[in-house]
C-alpha cells in the first residue's frame, strides 16, 4: 500500500515538473543566439538570420488575397486543412521548418474546409490535407493529397 502511494506521489510530482518545464520553453530564432561577449547585443548570425528565419507565406484564405497573389505572378497553393486535424498541423510545421527549400514565388493559402465548403466543392476537395495549385486564372493546375513530407511533395507537384 505504501509503495502505491509513494509511486502515485512520485508520478504526480514528475508530471507537474514536466508541465512546468514545457510551459517555460519558448521558441527561439537565430537572432536570439547572442555571443556572451557581445556587449552591443547584436545578432551573431546577422548575415544568415533572414535565411534561417525565412517563413513560408502561409495566410488564411480570402478571395482577395488569392487574386492579389495571382496578379503579382505568385504561384498560389491552396492548403485545405481543419483546425482539429493533427496531420494538418504536422504539414504546416514541415512547411515552416523547411521554408528555405520552397521557391520565393510560392504563396500558400490556408483554407479551412469546415468554413469554406464552397471552395472545397469548387476544387473537388474530398478531405483535409489536400493541396491545390492554381493557374493564373484561379483554376486548378494540380491537386494532391499531402502528408508529413509536405515540402517534398509540394516541390514534386509544382507545375
Amino acid at each position: 500500500m505504501q509503495k502505491k502511494i509513494l509511486l502515485s506521489s512520485f508520478s504526480i510530482l514528475f508530471i507537474a515538473g514536466l508541465t512546468f518545464l514545457v510551459a517555460k520553453l519558448k521558441p527561439c530564432s537565430a537572432e536570439m543566439l547572442l555571443c556572451s561577449q557581445n556587449t552591443e547585443k547584436q545578432p551573431v548570425l546577422a548575415q544568415t538570420a533572414s535565411f534561417v528565419d525565412k517563413k513560408v507565406p502561409i495566410s488564411d484564405y480570402s478571395p482577395e488575397s488569392v487574386k492579389q497573389a495571382l496578379a503579382e505572378n505568385k504561384r498560389v497553393i491552396l492548403f485545405f486543412q481543419a483546425s482539429w486535424c493533427s496531420t494538418c498541423y504536422q504539414i504546416e510545421q514541415d512547411l515552416q521548418n523547411n521554408a528555405s527549400k520552397i521557391p520565393n514565388d510560392v504563396v500558400i493559402s490556408r483554407v479551412n474546409i469546415d468554413k469554406n465548403k464552397d471552395i472545397k466543392a469548387k476544387y473537388n476537395v474530398v478531405a483535409q490535407d489536400e493541396m491545390v495549385e492554381l493557374d493564373r486564372n484561379g483554376m486548378e493546375k494540380s491537386h494532391w493529397k499531402s502528408s508529413q513530407n509536405a515540402v517534398q511533395e509540394l516541390l514534386l507537384n509544382l507545375k
